[in-house]
């Protein structure tokens, strides 16, 4: 099923001006028209290297150095929009129609391009592209068989009826043409195909663009005036946090600026975050996860989008350090986030708080802002972007992230062959540990770990078999988990074997972060007491209730991170009492001041990743086994911590006092002796 955005934006063209519109009334000085876009509808400019690849991809699929000024040419504004594919693929919009469809075909490793209806108008019209025509009232559907009549195989090729009426295009495969796309309504294109620059865009839109800053700079302004909070620019060195950091400065405030360097960064972008701090004479703090990456990927393994373990130690963790470090009483952060970049972002309020940095009051003024809309103020107010995208970047971020595409991943190959043969290098050794097929790095197979849609489609596309993902999941572990569960008056026993010579040093450290009471006694959520053990490599619990296995799952998590924790500092930056700390390695408990919360365990890069999405689900038989109903959700985790801390603060008077970042996530003053 195609997922819904919870947003989504509208193009309008200016017919006379031949350029997009941000607002249907083209600032009250053209006609305009809406063009039906696949959503989000987060349109951006073609920039010249967007406009060199459309003309690549276009003389190459048609044979024909004519075929490309036919269809678009350098003189016209062409915006691009990106829809969902194998891996990416973009509507090509000029002279308020959609012309066609630039793609990236991961087999071939190349930049293709599919035609629309008005696209193939123009190319039959000039005799550039290979026909067939159909036998009188002929019908075709998407996918039928063809006879090829003469067509090159993997040629592109316009279907006509008998009376020689565009009806739809396909691919030769040798003997025969598969149809591709069956057009069933004629397509005008109503702009007027006259040359438009940059110019001409930001005239048309002037209007649409003081009322978006405007709104943002008032947005921005408001904020800062009722919080009273310390304002800190999240850096990334791209073009969004570029112009949050400059709304903010005409909003009349000097903010700080903090760049989250990953240890993957491009030097383009360490580059370009220095050079914005220099420029505006902005104080710049860093929070550096040194080398933590590359020393944690032998044991996690390559991360992917279902898999995503190196947020957690490259990115919150020293994010979470640094900040509660500088500005422990909290700040306003300026983050340059957009509802049209992905569908958790599109779910975001404009204001929030991050769960794992709850100190931090978060803001978006530019939330509902288009890529065009930020581009405008870019050219509008001279503003200088990072190199990156100039060379065929739309996203920055860590250069080898899953998320990112082939594409992409192809331009990093060869702009710095030397970063990307490091990456390369341990995924082939993954490969090797895991029986992978080189598809499996090749065709970047590694950006998910389960049996997803996405990545079954990908490997059908290619030809190529995975097997079983219990297969893989057990070479990953080094052995297979089982989980036995008997139930018996009531009583419920259930064991977690672990491929693991787990220690019971492991939970005699962090027995507390377990214990079912409170130093009264008193149950936590009406539980009844469960008796948790280890012996060799065998975990047992022994209770009543279905939470038992939660208990159970949570021991395991125990074993595994006192075995192979990665010291990323999640569990200490995390834990309301400061109970918990990283002593020669290993996660040590203070029993006095542990108030059992679990928070330590759900943080957690080896708990809540690791342990979830693969022993887990091999012990559960199901690998998306992080989804049980058994599981208690983050929201509950909180909400029993901030009852757990509230009542050891009545009872003990801790010592020393809860730090404001709890205070910010309870809402509520724990210092205060009133509370209840």
């Amino acid at each position: 099923m195609k997922p819904h955005w919870p947003v989504r934006a509208r193009l309008y063209w200016c017919i006379n001006r031949n350029v997009p519109s941000l607002d249907p009334l083209c600032s009250g000085i053209d006609e305009a028209v809406e063009v039906r876009i696949g959503p989000p509808g987060d349109v951006r400019p073609a920039l010249s290297v967007d406009k060199e690849r459309l003309r690549e991809a276009i003389n190459s699929e048609f044979r024909s150095t004519r075929a490309y000024s036919v269809l678009l040419g350098d003189e016209r504004f062409i915006a691009l929009n990106k829809v969902p594919y194998l891996d990416e693929m973009r509507e090509v919009i000029a002279d308020g129609v959609i012309i066609g469809k630039l793609y990236f075909e991961p087999v071939e490793s190349r930049w293709r391009f599919r035609l629309s209806y008005p696209g193939a108008e123009r190319l039959l019209e000039r005799n550039i592209v290979e026909t067939i025509r159909l036998r009188r009232g002929e019908r075709i559907r998407a996918y039928d068989k063809l006879p090829n009549q003469g067509a090159p195989k993997g040629m592109q090729v316009v279907i006509l009826d008998a009376d020689g009426r565009l009806k739809g295009i396909g691919y030769s495969q040798g003997d025969y043409i598969r149809v591709w796309n069956v057009f069933y309504n004629k397509q005008e294109a109503p702009g007027s195909g006259k040359p438009a620059s940059i110019q001409d865009f930001l005239r048309v839109n002037e209007h649409a663009f003081r009322v978006l800053e405007s709104k943002a700079i008032a947005f921005i302004s408001t904020m800062t005036s009722k919080t009273g909070l310390s304002v800190v620019v999240s850096y990334s060195g791209g073009k969004d946090s570029l112009v949050s950091m400059d709304l903010a400065l005409k909003a009349g405030v000097e903010p700080s600026l903090l760049f989250n360097d990953t240890g993957m960064e491009f030097p383009e972008v360490q580059e370009s975050v220095v050079q914005a701090s220099s420029r505006y004479n902005l104080e710049l703090t860093v929070a550096s996860a040194g080398d933590s990456f590359w020393r944690a990927v032998g044991f996690f393994g390559p991360p992917a989008r279902d898999y995503r373990w190196c947020c957690k130690i490259a990115k919150l963790a020293p994010l979470a350090r640094t900040t509660r470090a500088k500005w422990p009483q909290g700040m306003l952060n300026i983050v340059g986030q957009r509802a049209y970049e992905s569908m958790e972002r599109a779910r975001s309020p404009r204001v929030w708080r991050n769960k794992w940095t709850p100190y931090i009051l978060s803001i978006s003024p530019i939330q509902y802002w288009t890529q065009l809309a930020v581009w405008g103020y870019i050219w509008r107010h001279k503003l200088t972007p990072n190199p990156l995208y100039s060379l065929g970047f739309e996203r920055l971020g860590c250069y080898m992230c899953p998320a990112s595409s082939l594409a992409e991943f192809n331009v990093v190959r060869k702009i710095h062959p030397e970063m990307w043969s490091r990456w390369e290098d341990i995924l082939w050794r993954w490969a090797e540990k895991l029986g992978m097929p080189r598809e499996w790095v090749i065709l970047g197979l590694w950006r998910w770990l389960g049996p997803s849609s996405a990545k079954q489609r990908l490997a059908r596309h290619a030809g190529v078999r995975l097997g079983d993902w219990r297969k893989w999941y057990e070479k990953w572990l080094g052995g297979k988990p089982s989980l036995r569960i008997m139930e018996r008056k009531g009583v419920v026993e259930a064991e977690l074997k672990l491929p693991i010579d787990a220690s019971p040093d492991a939970l005699k450290a962090q027995y507390p972060a377990i214990a079912l009471t409170l130093s009264g006694g008193q149950p936590i959520a009406n539980r009844i007491k469960a008796s948790i053990t280890m012996e060799d490599q065998v975990v047992k619990a022994r209770g009543t209730g279905s939470w038992i296995i939660e208990d159970l799952m949570d021991a395991g998590k125990l074993a595994y991170r006192w075995m192979h924790c990665a010291g990323c500092g999640n569990c200490e930056a995390s834990c309301p009492t400061g109970a918990i700390s990283i002593s020669s390695g290993k996660p040590v408990i203070n029993p006095s001041t542990c108030i059992h919360c679990r928070l330590c365990i759900y943080n957690c890069p080896i708990g809540e990743v690791f342990f979830e999405h693969i022993v887990a689900a091999l012990a559960m038989n199901r690998y998306d086994a992080w989804r049980r109903p058994t599981r208690p959700p983050r929201k509950l985790v909180v909400k029993t911590a901030k009852k757990l801390l509230g009542r050891a603060v009545r009872e003990t008077r801790m010592q020393p006092a809860p730090p404001p970042a709890w205070n910010a996530l309870f809402g509520v003053n724990l210092n205060d002796s009133s509370i209840s």
